[in-house]
């Protein structure tokens, strides 16, 4: 599991977000918090694995900034977003759409249905009843990383942690998993920092 968390405060004074990320490594703390990156303590006491994993968090972050400024849905820039019913309606067919292909494919793979929510810390969650939650932000990622994040929650099917087993059956789904895996991180920032993807949160 990584050692860098993000997650958001709100000022309930002012409804100010904040994105704050923290990196945790024993007794090291390091901490980036708003619109600029300080690193409270010194990285050279990190791991080389965490340094890697702040390094592309600071990319990431700066790639997400960049972007911000256009509003996307399902990867493609739109000059305003229909309302949250509307994202619901697109975002349950492209889901439904995805996993049917997969399933057609890997029939081994199940789930019951979808239901789309905030969800505050991941795109997406399987429940053991055969659920799938989807975040209503997941709309703003192209349909490639979409049927990742499907992926990823069908091979729960019979996969229970992201083992071996996992990883071959997401492989199988989507050779190149780790690209769009690593792009994920850009848009989670993305729907933090995007004004109108914000105010749906």
């Amino acid at each position: 599991m990584s050692p860098v968390r993000a997650l958001q405060t709100e000022n309930k004074t002012t409804g100010k977000r904040t994105t704050i990320v923290r990196v945790e490594w024993g007794d090291v703390k390091a901490i980036r918090q708003g619109k600029g990156y300080k690193v409270k303590l010194a990285e050279n006491r990190l791991p080389k694995n965490v340094r890697k994993y702040l390094d592309q968090d600071r990319q990431a972050y700066r790639t997400a900034k960049n972007m911000s400024q256009q509003t996307l849905l399902f990867g493609k820039a739109v000059p305003q977003l229909p309302s949250a019913q509307i994202i619901e309606k697109k975002l349950l067919q492209a889901a439904i759409d995805s996993a049917s292909n997969i399933i057609e494919q890997h029939p081994y793979l199940n789930y019951k249905e979808f239901d789309i929510k905030i969800l505050p810390k991941s795109w997406a969650r399987r429940r053991p009843n055969g659920i799938i939650s989807l975040d209503l932000r997941v709309a703003a990622l192209p349909k490639t990383h979409l049927k990742y994040v499907i992926a990823h929650e069908l091979a729960h099917t019979i996969a229970q942690n992201h083992g071996p087993l996992f990883r071959r059956i997401v492989s199988a789904i989507c050779p190149n998993w780790q690209e769009l895996h690593n792009d994920l991180w850009v848009y989670w920032y993305y729907v933090r920092l995007n004004r109108v993807w914000q105010r749906l949160a």
